[in-house]
């Protein structure tokens, strides 16, 4: 992994005016109130006091000073969270979005290293291959001292991921509940993907879990950047619970336009158990379609699949 020297260059400081000016914005728009830390993570109407200057000015101006291309900085990046972010939970979501913004910038770069890199590292993820060599096993240390892991795509490569344990750590003791559910959903994909080689690797429940988990959270007041990934979420989970996948399809018979067995179940389970819910909804919506026997309409949906 090469090293980059920190330099704090013209773009640096025009990024940092930029983070507070979002965070700003996202401060002043949520209703211009704050809010204390709760044991219940609940957001209560009130403003703090002027003297108490709340402010991500400190965390943002520390995290630019940082290289975001630099694994070690993981271990920065969380001690600069845990010292300079307020116990609001307002600004720490703010805060958070900054947090991940730079974890991912993070993980790019290592897998652009494993992208170049000439040493082979699947036997670090893969069962039946050979003994991992040392310089593989130092690879993998350095990797977990830095908040990061080696996972198996499911197509014979090797990825770097985030270690959201770690990240749910640093985060979630001043985050909001929304946020808290937010981070909880991207831990959970990461550790065990809807999708897998164009399969769907979880249990429909699993599958169904997310969903609704994905609109509650679309429901509450969170910085527009994760606004918009949950938004997005929300439609991938609504998307393959219609849909399926290339090697898990809905529809055992395209002529007929009949559901499998497991979508069919899953389905029920839904309208049962969830009648209210925007997965419900969307649900009754493609089984009038289907119903219907309204291909173009299909045709419609999966052109927009996951787009």
């Amino acid at each position: 992994m090469p090293s980059y020297a920190v330099i704090c260059t013209t773009e640096n400081i025009a990024m940092f005016r930029l983070l507070c000016g979002l965070a700003l914005s996202y401060f002043c728009f949520s209703c211009g109130s704050s809010e204390e830390k709760t044991p219940g993570k609940s957001r209560t109407e009130g403003t703090h006091p002027i003297e108490t200057h709340l402010s991500l000015e400190p965390f943002a101006d520390s995290i630019v000073r940082l290289d975001k291309y630099t694994p070690e900085n993981m271990e920065k990046l969380g001690y600069y969270f845990h010292k300079l972010v307020p116990n609001d939970t307002i600004l720490a979501d703010s805060a958070a979005v900054l947090f991940l913004n730079f974890a991912w910038s993070i993980t790019d770069t290592v897998n652009q290293k494993l992208l170049r890199d000439t040493i082979d590292y699947m036997d670090l993820v893969y069962q039946g291959g050979n003994p991992p060599t040392e310089k593989q096993k130092a690879f993998l240390q350095g990797l977990k001292k830095n908040h990061l892991d080696l996972r198996g795509n499911g197509e014979g490569d090797v990825v770097a991921i985030l270690d959201y344990e770690w990240i749910n750590g640093v985060i979630k003791p001043k985050s909001s509940s929304a946020l808290d559910d937010y981070l909880s959903l991207l831990a959970a994909e990461q550790s065990e993907p809807t999708l897998q080689d164009a399969g769907l690797a979880v249990e429909m429940k699993e599958l169904i879990s997310r969903s609704l988990l994905s609109e509650r959270i679309e429901m509450q007041p969170l910085p527009q950047t994760i606004a918009s990934n949950v938004k997005q979420n929300s439609k991938f989970y609504l998307d393959v619970l219609m849909l399926g996948s290339d090697n898990t399809p809905s529809l055992e018979d395209e002529t007929k336009l009949t559901l499998t067995p497991e979508f069919k179940q899953g389905y029920d389970y839904v309208l049962a158990n969830y009648p209210s819910s925007k997965t419900a909804e969307k649900i009754k919506e493609w089984l009038a379609i289907l119903k219907a026997k309204n291909r173009k309409k299909i045709e419609e949906i999966r052109t927009a699949m996951y787009q």
